[in-house]
């Protein structure tokens, strides 16, 4: 009988070190064939010790599972809503010298240096020397502030390229290109950065803006809708007439992927889609190229190209180039705060999870009620 129970433990413990069931079946085999005798008893016993190994080994590789699952990896940048009570928030003055080392968006040049002047009280002419002394753009500015190079950053969407290179900071560079290097837009040198452990970077709406399209003056066509400027920046429409314009081909003007108005026409209108390439196709690597090459091309009178409403209304000279209206609605400063006009998205205050005090201190007073009126101030439709 004590042989018949040593048999049982032997194969419960089998089982629960390597889990084969066939381990247990084949010892038994092993067993039978020295002649133990396989009695009615017995086999109720082992089976009975079976069905609790089974569930004590589930228990032990369960245990296991979680003790080799490694920790949750720390997001690498976070979209927050979250808003301080307006009556905490006080306007926060500080000298030029203790001013954060800020950086932005092209378009949001222009609060980024009334903010400096609102809160240093410098001139206009120092807040403007001071914003463009680590001015770098759009894509490149999330990756300087992640890696410490600056503080804040005034932006519009980040492309889908750049949110990957803040996931995988081994794939940045230490070089952060100025804007209008030989570099280009959002492009930076080879040195590679050693890993560590970098911060998260917290991305608070503060503003809108929308994504605009542009035609020449002369052209006949008033308004699209927004799946014919599908059609169209996708390859799907190549002539006028085929929208309601003359029988000429479509000339179109296209952003670089990394391009702040690029993500935007991504995001709100053309998705995953390939964009329209032809030889009637430019593409265009910086803003202010937009409108001196679409005024300049000789084919411009079939051109079409995009910016965003701020930057063609406020910041660019508009002779000779018109908005097309988009679903019948023209963009505007009231139609964009409305939602009345579709093709909206906010741009952000941008700055990291172990931001000094001053840094935070302007992050949330762009976010409070005086804050706001800043924003609409510039001549930006405002969140709140």
């Amino acid at each position: 009988m004590r042989r018949k129970w040593m048999l049982a433990k032997s194969l419960c413990v089998a089982l629960c070190l390597f889990t084969l069931a066939g381990v247990v079946w084949g010892s038994a085999g092993n067993a039978r064939a020295e002649g133990v005798s396989e009695t009615a008893d017995v086999y109720d016993d082992v089976q009975l010790t079976n069905g609790l190994a089974d569930s004590q080994l589930a228990n032990v590789l369960a245990g296991a599972q979680v003790a080799d699952e490694p920790e949750a990896a720390q997001p690498a940048y976070v979209y927050t809503n979250a808003r301080p009570d307006p009556e905490s928030v006080s306007v926060p003055q500080m000298s030029l010298e203790e001013f954060p080392v800020i950086d932005g968006s092209l378009a949001c040049v222009p609060l980024l240096a009334k903010l400096t002047e609102r809160l240093t009280g410098c001139t206009p002419e120092k807040a403007v020397d001071y914003v463009n002394t680590s001015f770098s753009n759009t894509n490149p500015c999330y990756l300087a502030l992640q890696r410490r190079e600056r503080d804040l950053c005034l932006a519009y969407e980040p492309a889908e390229s750049t949110l990957e290179k803040l996931e995988n900071p081994e794939e940045q560079t230490t070089q952060t290109t100025l804007y209008g290097s030989d570099y280009g837009e959002g492009e930076t040198g080879q040195e590679t950065q050693e890993p560590e452990k970098l911060p998260v970077l917290e991305l608070s709406p503060v503003g809108r803006d929308g994504l605009v399209f542009l035609v020449n003056d002369a052209n006949p066509v008033e308004t699209l809708t927004e799946d014919q400027l599908q059609g169209i920046f996708t390859g799907r429409i190549t002539n006028w007439s085929e929208v309601g314009g003359d029988d000429v081909p479509i000339q179109v003007f296209l952003r670089p992927e990394t391009s702040g108005s690029q993500t935007l026409m991504r995001k709100l209108l053309v998705g995953d889609a390939e964009m329209a390439r032809a030889e009637s196709t430019v593409e265009v690597p910086d803003m202010e190229g937009m409108y001196t090459r679409f005024r300049d091309y000789e084919n411009s009178y079939a051109g079409i190209g995009y910016s965003v409403y701020y930057y063609a209304s406020e910041m660019m000279g508009m002779e000779g180039v018109r908005l097309l209206r988009v679903n019948d609605v023209d963009p505007s400063f009231e139609t964009i705060t409305s939602g009345d006009y579709t093709l909206v998205n906010d741009f952000y205050c941008v700055i990291r999870d172990d931001a000094d005090e001053k840094t935070r201190q302007i992050r949330d007073y762009l976010l409070s009620d005086e804050g706001q009126a800043l924003v609409r101030e510039c001549g930006y439709a405002s969140v709140y």
